[in-house]
């Protein structure tokens, strides 16, 4: 048995298609009489995997794993309480990659950090390497005394962490595949943590579909650890539904400024028409996007699914205008990543807030009542890390 990648026909070069070339038993006692009355005579069975157990399977599997991911976390991973004093009167700058996620974690270390009496400061970045270091150099420059950020390779500061590190101000950071030291004091959330994201994305669609859907990805490289979860997503789909297809987009960084990816999604799926789910690694994508869709007579051609999330995509999909999302639990990641902060401050080991954070999945049944801001995943989350502050 042996996989091949074939280009779905009416779709673009990137479309792909795994089928599976089976020799039936049948085909194989064929094979032996003929050999022995012939000599030389060959026969091969072409079927696609979808017919044979292993796509049952992956079917199976993806639906086991999206109804775990739908149960409500009971508590959070954190558990031993911060015992030493943790100063008040901290300036923590939050250093905001831009996009509509990262705003919106930036807003909620503001709440986190009231609770322990600190001043928090959103400065504005964008995922360009200059843009980045700029705004460490503010950083540095205005005499923080702590740092938070989503989403940054280090690379693009060095000199600024040093100097951070010369001067012990403590840096936490999400989602960034970057390790712990040189500057770094704590990372919740890694980027590797994508990894399951893209994952349960792919599963979601997997199940729903029963494992045949019609795949439009859409992707964001400039963000590396949006390009993690998106591999993830394609390693899941090859691996675990050979009758699902996928095409895939690259959008560049400026589709949240210029406010484009709606017209470019109906460009995307109108040169692939057979698209049935779109899978955007970035669900901030889809504002905008149902209206764009109903004006190109698309509505009903396509469900849509994300990752990540924001307060636009859980009332979309309260509304049934998207299928479902997988949350990057902002609120339960940031206070956490406050948590690790406070224990910087306190002079307490940081591995604690370096525990793992939900992997949820919210539709339509699932999703909290409250959307009216960001929901956490679990519940009690900030009276959870409140009483482990002592506050």
């Amino acid at each position: 048995m042996r996989h091949q990648r074939q280009s779905l026909a009416g779709s673009s070069p990137r479309s792909t298609r795994l089928t599976r070339r089976v020799l039936t038993a049948a085909t194989v006692l064929s094979i032996g009489i003929l050999g022995t009355a012939c000599g030389s005579d060959s026969v091969e069975d072409n079927t696609e995997l979808g017919s044979s157990s292993s796509s049952s399977g992956g079917v199976a599997d993806a639906t086991a794993a999206v109804s775990k991911a739908t149960v409500v976390p009971a508590s959070i991973a954190v558990t031993e309480p911060i015992t030493s004093p943790i100063p008040t009167g901290k300036r923590i700058a939050y250093v905001s990659c831009g996009v509509p996620a990262c705003n919106a974690q930036a807003e909620i270390a503001t709440e986190a950090g009231a609770v322990l009496g600190w001043q928090v400061t959103t400065i504005q970045a964008t995922s360009a390497p200059a843009d980045i270091q700029a705004a460490m150099q503010q950083v540095v420059r205005d005499g923080y005394d702590g740092v938070m950020y989503a989403g940054f390779a280090q690379e693009s500061f060095r000199r600024e962490l040093a100097e951070l590190q010369a001067k012990n101000v403590p840096v936490v950071a999400v989602s960034t595949d970057d390790k712990v030291g040189d500057g770094i004091t704590a990372i919740v959330r890694p980027s590797s943590d994508g990894v399951a994201s893209g994952t349960l994305g792919a599963q979601y669609i997997i199940a729903d579909s029963d494992g045949k859907a019609n795949i439009g990805l859409i992707n964001l490289p400039a963000y590396k650890s949006v390009g993690i979860l998106t591999d993830a997503f394609k390693g899941t789909v090859e691996t675990q539904c050979p009758d699902c297809s996928y095409s895939q987009e690259d959008f560049p960084n400026t589709v949240f400024s210029k406010g484009d990816g709606p017209a470019r999604i109906v460009a995307f799926l109108r040169a692939n028409p057979k698209i049935d789910w779109l899978f955007l690694s970035n669900d901030a994508l889809a504002v905008g996007l149902p209206a764009a869709l109903k004006s190109a007579g698309l509505a009903d051609k396509v469900q849509i699914g994300g990752a990540i999330g924001g307060t636009t995509n859980l009332a979309m999909i309260k509304e049934g205008q998207q299928a479902f999302t997988v949350p990057t639990p902002l609120v339960d990641v940031v206070w956490q990543q406050t948590d690790a902060m406070a224990r910087a401050f306190a002079n307490q080991p940081v591995e604690q807030s370096m525990k793992p954070t939900p992997l949820i999945v919210w539709n339509q049944k699932t999703i909290p009542a409250d959307i009216s801001s960001f929901p956490p995943a679990v519940p009690t989350v900030r009276e959870d890390f409140t009483t482990l502050w002592g506050k």
